[in-house]
């Protein structure tokens, strides 16, 4: 598609914002620019929706632009001085919040690897050229008289043509290590193959990836797991090296990695994935199989913090345990889901998901029906209080034995609950309660079918 059939091909919001923003960089006689995924998306024919965001990139002061831009879309401006950008935010004609970013056309200088570039202003072909892959190195021109002209100084549409990955520099994964990921994302999306030369330059620069902070890493895995499939990247990102270059643990398994990538991409959500931190999920995958002694600092390099890791630890430790209890509950001609329930209950969101990954589909519909039994549980602490219950012991474990038994079926609605309930509080109430109380395992009150309605 050419890039003049590109723009008209834009949905009929974002077509009129482009002709909005051409007519005032005409008005301020500057070269402007729509640059990015927009472009990328566009030239390889996927659709973009109607709120899409747009990047615009400017040859000249872009800050001072967007702010010509915020006026004149009633909108309001931030700025970005150290890397020469702006934001523009603003409500859209039917009510949606929408964003743009628009930066100015600069050159990079990077004194480290890995570190943080230096900017400094410069020509649109010139930004082009600072860019990571060729496929990103394109732009189409806004401006009057040159609107739908393309800019592409290094073949990128040719190379989505050709399903070529390829980067523009030598050094261009030593500059900025996290391209890493950006390349497994990109050849998951469009099916893309990283040409001999970027493979070998990606290989070479797996050292730089110990220079690049927990905080960068946990970013980059946070968009991973926004992609549509990414298992497809998180496999390409193992076979590669680059978890093991991040630290010499995290060495997963790719069956393992397509399972979580699933996880996250399954519509409906399982009601394991309820509450769950995709980037954390990820990174549960990751550190799954991780020695002990190594798992801190792993998880210090994933950007996890003190408590996540304390939850990863709970989670590595408690699998083993969860895991036999699906097997037990399975090999049972009468599965018990509330004694399933009493284990996987207490796992983190990303801990039931990895449980679930890791699991088969027999296992995993089991583990469904104890959660949905379980988080469907019609009484609360509340409710065996108002029964004249005392606080603390007595009353959790009235209600423990209450959800054993819901989850178990042996009560069939609220209304049976509340009855044993009330049979359970006069038990406690009598003089040999109190001694009942003490005598009982820690775990629950008696509660069989006999007890029950």
């Amino acid at each position: 598609m050419s890039a003049f059939h590109a723009l008209e091909a834009l949905p009929a919001p974002l077509r009129r914002l482009t002709e909005r923003i051409g007519a005032l960089a005409g008005r301020n006689r500057l070269r402007v620019a729509l640059v990015g995924g927009a472009v990328r998306d566009l030239l390889f024919g996927t659709p973009l929706a109607p709120d899409a965001e747009l990047d615009v990139l400017v040859e000249g002061d872009g800050p001072a632009f967007a702010g010509l831009l915020a006026l004149d879309l009633h909108g309001t401006l931030r700025k970005h001085a150290a890397f020469l950008t702006a934001r523009v935010d603003w409500i859209s004609p039917d009510g949606t919040p929408q964003h743009m970013d628009v930066a100015t056309a600069r050159t990079e200088r990077y004194l480290a690897a890995g570190a943080l570039p230096l900017v400094s202003p410069a020509l649109l072909e010139q930004d082009l050229a600072r860019r990571d892959f060729t496929i990103n190195a394109m732009a189409i021109r806004l401006d009057p008289p040159y609107a739908g002209q393309l800019l592409d100084p290094f073949g990128g549409q040719k190379d989505l043509a050709d399903r070529r990955l390829r980067v523009l520099h030598d050094r261009s994964f030593e500059d900025d290590p996290t391209r890493m990921f950006r390349a497994a994302r990109f050849a998951a999306r469009y099916n893309l193959t990283l040409d001999a030369g970027t493979f070998a330059q990606l290989v070479r620069a797996l050292p730089a990836l110990r220079r690049v902070s927990g905080t960068r890493i946990r970013h980059e895995l946070a968009l991973v797991a926004e992609e549509r499939d990414p298992a497809a990247s998180l496999v390409r990102l193992g076979v590669w090296g680059v978890f093991a270059a991040i630290h010499p643990a995290l060495t997963p398994d790719a069956t393992c990695l397509r399972l979580a990538g699933r996880m996250l991409s399954s519509a409906p959500p399982a009601p394991w994935q309820t509450a769950a931190d995709p980037c954390l999920l990820v990174a549960y995958a990751l550190l799954y199989g991780c020695p002990p002694d190594a798992l801190p600092e792993a998880a210090r390099r994933l950007g996890l913090s003190a408590p996540e890791l304390r939850g990863v630890r709970k989670t590595l430790t408690a699998l083993a345990g969860c895991t036999a209890e699906l097997a037990a509950q399975l090999a049972s001609p009468a599965p018990r889901l509330s004694a399933l329930y009493a284990l996987i209950a207490s796992l983190p969101p990303e801990g039931l998901c990895l449980l679930a990954a890791t699991a088969g589909e027999s296992a995993r519909n089991l583990m469904a029906c104890a959660l949905e039994r379980g988080r469907s549980m019609p009484l609360s602490g509340g409710d065996v209080l108002a029964l004249g219950v005392p606080s603390g012991i007595a009353c959790g474990q009235i209600l423990r034995c209450l959800c054993t038994a819901w989850i178990d079926g042996l009560a069939g609605d609220r209304e049976a609950l509340v009855a044993l309930a009330r049979r359970h509080a006069a038990a406690l109430a009598a003089p040999a309660g109190a001694a009942q109380l003490r005598g009982l395992h820690p775990g629950r009150l008696p509660c069989t079918k006999k007890d029950t309605v």
